[in-house]
């Protein structure tokens, strides 16, 4: 859906991304209402991929919450034992870090 957003409405990239994955959000709730009014949801297989999925997300938190380049702003960096560090040291918005030196983008 985000590709025929961008070619066809000409609605920027990030817009249509973000519009194709809340449409997929609702679809998907609808689509396992109806599915496990008909009964046909194994709570068992469910149970099992949500499990094993687990450890995948955490993970994947841990490594985007310690590269500063993929962290939302306004979240606080944290060292190895979580304590909070001076966010001085790392860009901001608008800025990129190379080579040591802070370089504003346009």
């Amino acid at each position: 859906m985000a590709p025929a957003l961008y070619v066809v409405l000409q609605v920027s990239y990030a817009q249509a991304v973000t519009l194709s994955l809340i449409y997929s959000v609702f679809t998907k709730i609808l689509g396992f209402l109806q599915h496990l009014r008909l009964g046909n949801v194994s709570w068992r297989v469910t149970l099992l991929y949500g499990v094993a999925g687990i450890p995948g997300a955490v993970l994947g938190i841990a490594v985007a919450l310690h590269r500063p380049e993929s962290r939302p702003p306004g979240l606080p960096l944290l060292d190895e034992r979580g304590a909070r560090r001076s966010s001085r040291s790392h860009p901001t918005r608008g800025q990129h870090a190379r080579d040591g030196q802070v370089e504003e983008t346009p």
